[in-house]
């Protein structure tokens, strides 16, 4: 009979009251969990809402001084024309260029009515105010309009920089074991 109250009294209250505190303890990290899953707070905006806001004017005029004045500019590729080589979502640098430093093949930026274009040159055309760029995205079978030399901004310098996830996520998810 004594042996049967010092088992119960070893036993039985003390993993019930240390599961909780470490239930507890794990409930703390549970929203640091999630938020280290949770994509970055920045705005992210559709090009149709960009659009319907008139917001899409002002970053691209953003963009295009930035590349005027220090002749560079990297940014993310949102849309998948360019692939295999580009892929959506990857960080890429683009160099000012002059009609005259572009050849057949070269990956330019160009500024459209819609926006701005990344795409591969075709075809050179000569035309009366300088050069005609015809360019088409390696995933299309159709070429684009033709473009002037002044929409040219400038050329892919061919580094892609694999921003697409933060190192901090990446890290934060290989410590939580997650799937990268």
């Amino acid at each position: 009979m004594v042996q049967a109250i010092a088992f119960r009294g070893l036993f039985s209250p003390a993993p019930i009251q240390s599961q909780t505190t470490e239930n507890d303890r794990l409930r703390h990290l549970l929203p640091l969990k999630k938020r280290l899953l949770r994509p970055p707070r920045t705005l992210h905006l559709t090009i149709k809402q960009m659009v319907d806001s008139g917001r899409h004017l002002v970053v691209l005029d953003l963009a295009i001084e930035s590349l005027r004045k220090s002749g560079k500019l990297r940014f993310r590729v949102q849309g998948t024309s360019m692939m295999p080589t580009i892929r959506p979502g990857t960080c890429v640098s683009v160099r000012q260029a002059t009609p005259d430093q572009v050849a057949g093949g070269d990956i330019i930026l160009l500024k459209t009515s819609t926006g701005l274009r990344l795409h591969r040159v075709v075809e050179i055309r000569p035309g009366s105010s300088g050069p005609m760029f015809v360019t088409r995205g390696d995933n299309h079978r159709h070429n684009d309009q033709p473009a002037s030399a002044a929409d040219l901004l400038g050329r892919w310098d061919g580094a892609i920089l694999d921003e697409s996830v933060p190192r901090t996520r990446r890290f934060a998810r290989f410590v939580l074991g997650l799937r990268a």
